[in-house]
């Protein structure tokens, strides 16, 4: 399934994503070193940031999904008690 451009498999992992979004980062990361010596030090450290960007939130998402999975399988499994201390007086 595709949605807002992000791939997710039958098992909702996003690991074909991921992978995706790595190597895109590595390939990103090898052209800058090629052509850091016709940049600026702002501008190269720009763009390597905006990289890093990207792939802390492809990251962030991943591990939300995981989450939420994780969460949905429990659900049914786990009974909440409320506790005495959550009972305004």
């Amino acid at each position: 399934m595709m949605n807002s451009g992000v791939q997710l498999d039958s098992q909702i992992t996003m690991a074909d994503h991921i992978a995706e979004l790595n190597q895109l980062f590595f390939f990103h990361l090898r052209w800058l070193r090629t052509v850091k010596q016709s940049l600026m030090l702002d501008t190269t450290k720009t763009l390597v940031h905006a990289l890093l960007a990207v792939l802390w939130m492809a990251a962030t998402v991943y591990l939300l999904v995981s989450a939420v999975k994780y969460y949905k399988s429990l659900k049914g499994k786990i009974k909440v008690v409320p506790n005495e201390h959550w009972v305004r007086r």
